[in-house]
């Protein structure tokens, strides 16, 4: 029966939006299993009770309180470990947008943010710390798909939009990339570019994609030696970059062109 009923509450996400906030990150057999624990806690006390106003030995009635302490206890601590969790992406997150070539600390992230996103969170700051890592780790697809669906629930929230904005960024980066490109001498796409290139230097980033995208940026706009020092980078951070491998000889084409 208490199983049935927390399954409607979770497929009611308007419903006793408080009291099921106190489960967010917790699996349904965990949640069950704390519900359970509290109902039987308070059977476990009307008996005591029962025992001590009737006058009749109790005390081998106190050893069952262990039970619901620990089935109440498991989950409380699941959900303490996912805010830890949550604390510490963050702040790997942070370190490895400054030391992006850091291979350890990047599969450090990976394998925390494989636990968070095991889970069924909806609480808005650890979502936006997933999607966070998601692109970070140069997974642009999985971030976008984890902003929009918390956007649909939180339009507002700050830390969701930036995520959303820089993702949008980069896109614009690669549409203005492709126009000048394609035409040379198109001197307001030139401009823009520069101005969305600028704007992408800005933000700390351990993606590997929206370094190379820079690049290539810097390289149609015809900075040629800041294009080998992105490209440089965004090969240091992934290696194994197709696209990376890509603008890197058609760097070397233009430097022998322009020789």
């Amino acid at each position: 029966m208490v199983y049935i009923v927390l399954n409607f509450l979770y497929t009611k996400p308007t419903f006793c939006k408080g009291i099921m906030s106190l489960f967010d990150g917790l699996h349904l057999y965990e949640v069950a299993l704390a519900a359970a624990g509290v109902l039987l806690f308070f059977v476990l006390l009307a008996l005591l009770v029962r025992q001590v106003w009737m006058q009749r030995p109790y005390g081998g009635l106190l050893v069952f309180f262990a039970l619901p302490v620990v089935m109440i206890g498991w989950p409380s601590i699941q959900k303490v470990q996912i805010s830890s969790d949550s604390v510490s992406l963050e702040k790997n997150i942070a370190t490895l947008q400054q030391n992006p070539k850091d291979a350890t600390l990047r599969t450090k992230v990976e394998e925390q943010l494989k636990q968070l996103t095991a889970r069924p969170i909806s609480n808005t700051a650890i979502v936006t710390t997933i999607a966070r890592a998601q692109l970070e780790l140069g997974d642009q697809a999985a971030s976008e798909a984890t902003v929009d669906k918390a956007l649909a629930v939180a339009p507002k929230a700050a830390g969701l939009l930036e995520v959303k904005n820089q993702i949008q960024l980069h896109e614009h980066l690669k549409d203005l990339t492709a126009i000048v490109e394609t035409n040379p001498a198109n001197a307001t796409a030139k401009s823009e570019l520069q101005a969305a290139v600028h704007k992408v230097a800005a933000i700390p980033t351990a993606n590997p994609e929206f370094v190379n995208s820079a690049a290539a940026a810097e390289l149609a706009i015809g900075h040629t030696s800041e294009a080998v020092a992105l490209n440089s980078k965004a090969l240091a951070i992934d290696p194994a970059s197709t696209k990376a491998k890509q603008l890197r000889q058609r760097i070397s084409i233009s430097q022998k062109t322009n020789e």
